[in-house]
């Protein structure tokens, strides 16, 4: 490969700008609320993982992500899908089925994306990850990880911005497991 065809950019060069990314924070938080909102009032257990849980327990702006992650249980998707199809003005729900080539069964993704013009700013993004909970341990579909009870079974909640966000039992611990 041709090194001279390509260009090597740090992170402060690929930043937004700040103005970009308050208006990108406040749809995001709009977004928010829209699912912790429905989520709890049709008692879906949902979390905060991975990057999203970095970036709260970092007390990171989280609009700086590329996408913010919220597991969901197994036995809630029906009702999720459900609930993220309904609101068309402030978001675009998308879901494809992609295919474990191991178990040859197909897996579900569903992300949300801010209706924004993506010439003008990035577009906010909610990944859920699909989790299958046992009495023992939570399995992500996606990637077959195992985590811990201890973690699940019950919430911390942290504040973000006005809004309360559930994050497992001993986040630290919990990301380190990760």
């Amino acid at each position: 490969i041709n090194k001279r065809k390509f260009l090597i950019w740090g992170k402060s060069k690929v930043k937004p700008s700040k103005k970009n990314l308050i208006k990108r924070e406040k749809i995001l938080l709009k977004m928010l609320a829209y699912v912790v909102d429905r989520f709890n009032k049709n008692k879906i257990i949902y979390w905060f993982d991975f990057s999203g849980l970095l970036a709260l327990m970092r007390k990171q702006n989280l609009a700086e992500l590329s996408d913010v992650d919220i597991s969901i249980n197994f036995d809630d998707v029906k009702k999720t899908r459900t609930i993220l199809k309904c609101d068309r003005k402030m978001f675009s729900y998308h879901e494809e089925f992609i295919s474990n080539i191991k178990k040859s069964k197909k897996m579900l993704l569903m992300s949300m994306i801010g209706n924004v013009n993506p010439e003008r700013i990035e577009p906010p993004l909610i990944d859920f990850v699909i989790k299958k909970t046992t009495s023992k341990y939570a399995l992500d579909i996606r990637t077959r990880t195992i985590s811990a009870k201890e973690h699940w079974r019950s919430f911390d909640v942290v504040k973000y911005k006005g809004l309360n966000l559930n994050v497992p039992n001993y986040p630290e611990k919990y990301l380190k497991y990760l």
